[in-house]
């Protein structure tokens, strides 16, 4: 089992308060201008940016507390739900792809950075 981080000092502190916001919210930010670069109009409801926001923090939690193979659980449960709706509609399919993969990808690394600040200080 892995070791789970206590938060001990201001500047552990500094990593979550700073690093959870920026990565949920910060990230749904980057995500939706990765897919406005990419010539995709926002296809996504209300619902999927709060989606968004649960899936980053969960992702980012489970890289915190070492748990990298559930991350891909996380994303699968998530393919299995939406793939109703994308076998419908081709340019959806590719809008939630591209949208997950991105925002999946920036919760790992961001997550990992976070993981290796709490592990130096």
């Amino acid at each position: 089992m892995n070791e789970v981080h206590v938060v001990q000092t201001v500047a552990d502190a500094a990593v979550l308060l700073v690093g959870y916001p920026m990565l949920v919210f910060g990230g749904g930010w980057l995500v939706g201008l990765l897919l406005a670069k990419a010539g995709m109009a926002e296809q996504g409801t209300k619902a999927s940016l709060y989606i968004g926001w649960f899936e980053r923090a969960l992702i980012v939690t489970l890289v915190l507390a070492g748990d990298l193979t559930s991350v891909g659980f996380a994303v699968a449960a998530k393919s299995l739900l939406r793939f109703g709706e994308s076998q419908k509609d081709k340019q959806f399919a590719e809008y939630v792809l591209l949208g997950t993969l991105a925002s999946v990808t920036l919760a790992v690394a961001g997550g990992l950075v976070m993981r290796h600040l709490l592990t130096i200080w």
